[in-house]
């Protein structure tokens, strides 16, 4: 149960990479690094993959917190139409930003994945108990 447990919760950190469409390569090499099932991360990382648009502003504004540098103003739609208007030249506009939002997402992870491992086991053990009956 621990292995499934934490490839749910790596699901869930890979689903909210803040860097647009990268999700898929995320899951795949948290997986590889922690050799965890492969196929629950990424079908987590998909069905919850809503949670990068969700959370990629609160990255970001986490990072830029976190040294104490001047916000980027933008919002979601912003960041989509530059990104998929062109892909390659939004990272001179977006770069540093990226990396800010990284930051916020490592940070955000460190102290939330733990504590979604307790909440995640009690979830997996009442449907592994529902299943047998």
């Amino acid at each position: 149960m621990p292995k499934v447990t934490m490839a749910c919760i790596l699901g869930l950190i890979s689903a909210s990479w803040p860097q647009i469409g990268t999700n898929p390569i995320m899951a795949i090499l948290l997986s590889w690094i922690t050799r965890c099932n492969k196929a629950i991360v990424s079908g987590v990382s998909i069905v919850f993959s809503p949670l990068q648009y969700l959370l990629m502003i609160p990255f970001l504004r986490l990072g830029e917190t976190l040294l104490g540098v001047p916000h980027f103003e933008t919002s979601v739609p912003e960041i989509l139409t530059i990104v998929f208007t062109d892909p390659i030249g939004s990272f001179a506009i977006l770069g540093i930003p990226l990396l800010h939002a990284i930051l916020g997402w490592m940070f955000a992870w460190l102290f939330v994945a733990p504590a979604c491992y307790y909440p995640v086991t009690v979830l997996l053990q009442k449907m592994r108990q529902k299943n047998r009956q």
